[in-house]
C-alpha cells in the first residue's frame, strides 16, 4: 500500500507487544522497520529493551542494545543508556556484568539523574561501595540531584555494611596452652562505612532530598551503636522539621543506647 508507519505508531506497537510478552514479534518489528525506513527510533529502541530486562532476558535486551547502530540505524542516546542500565544494575542478579554497566555508563557523554541513579543502585547491590561512592561525588559536582530510591539504597546499604564489620570481633586467647580465637562484640569500634554514610546524608541534605524514614532511622540506630552520639544528633535535629515521624523513633533509639 506504499504507507510508511511513522515513529509513534512503531512505539506504540513495539509497547503493545512488549506489554504482551510477544518478544519475537517485537525483534521482527524492529527489523521490519529498519529495512523499510533505514532506521528505528531510539524510544522504540529502548521500549524493547525495558521490556526484555524486564522478564529476566537479560542476553536478547544487551543484543538489541549492542546492534542498534549496524542492524537498526540508531544510536543510542540517554533514554536507550538508561535502559540498558536499569536492566544490567536492577534486573540483572548475578553481578557478572557489573562492569559492562559501569563501561557503558563511562560512555555517557552527559549522563542525567537516572543515568547516575541506576548505576548507584547497582554498584551498591553488588557490593561496589567504593566506585559508587566516586560516582555519587561526579554526580553531586555536576550539580544533578540523585533520585529518593538511590539515596535509599546508597546510605541503607553503607549502614548495613557499617553493622557487618561493627558486629563481631576476633580476639586471640594467648593465656592457655593452646591459643584460640573468640568472638566478641564489638559496638564500640569505629566503622569505616558510616562515614560516608554519614557524608552522603549530608550532601543530599543540602540538595534539598531526605532520605526514607526507614533509612534515616538505620543511619541514627548505626551512630547511636558506633558510640557517635553527637552526629546521631546532628542528622536528628536536622530532619526534626521536616520528617516528624521517625524524630520520635530517633531519640529513643538514643535513649536505649545511653541506658544500655
Amino acid at each position: 500500500m506504499r504507507f510508511q508507519f511513522d515513529d509513534c505508531v512503531v512505539e506504540y506497537m513495539a509497547d503493545f507487544l512488549g506489554r504482551r510478552k510477544l518478544f519475537d514479534d517485537m525483534k521482527c518489528l524492529l527489523l521490519t522497520v529498519s529495512l523499510h525506513k533505514g532506521r528505528v527510533s531510539c524510544r522504540t529502541v529502548s521500549t524493547c529493551i525495558r521490556f526484555l530486562g524486564r522478564q529476566g532476558r537479560i542476553r536478547e535486551a544487551l543484543c538489541v542494545f549492542e546492534e542498534m547502530e549496524s542492524k537498526f540505524g540508531c544510536r543510542p542516546d540517554n533514554l536507550v543508556y538508561n535502559n540498558v542500565l536499569y536492566v544490567l544494575c536492577k534486573k540483572e542478579s548475578s553481578g557478572h556484568l557489573i562492569d559492562f554497566a559501569l563501561a557503558v555508563f563511562r560512555k555517557i557523554e552527559l549522563p542525567d539523574m537516572y543515568s547516575y541513579s541506576n548505576m548507584l543502585v547497582g554498584l551498591c547491590k553488588f557490593g561496589r561501595f567504593e566506585i559508587a561512592i566516586e560516582v555519587f561525588g561526579d554526580m553531586c559536582r555536576t550539580g544533578l540531584v540523585p533520585t529518593r530510591s538511590a539515596v535509599n539504597v546508597l546510605i541503607g546499604e553503607l549502614c548495613l555494611l557499617s553493622e557487618k564489620e561493627g558486629a563481631i570481633a576476633k580476639v586471640r586467647v594467648k593465656n592457655t596452652r593452646r591459643p584460640f580465637k573468640i568472638l566478641v562484640p564489638n559496638v564500640h569500634e569505629k566503622s569505616g562505612a558510616i562515614q560516608p554514610a554519614v557524608a552522603v546524608f549530608w550532601e543530599v541534605y543540602k540538595l534539598g532530598l531526605l532520605p526514607s524514614t526507614f533509612v534515616i532511622i538505620r543511619l541514627i540506630s548505626e551512630l547511636c551503636q558506633l558510640g557517635n552520639m553527637e552526629e546521631a544528633v546532628q542528622v536528628l535535629k536536622a530532619v526534626e522539621g521536616r520528617k516528624l515521624s521517625c524524630v520520635e523513633e530517633g531519640y529513643w533509639h538514643e535513649a536505649k543506647v545511653d541506658y544500655l
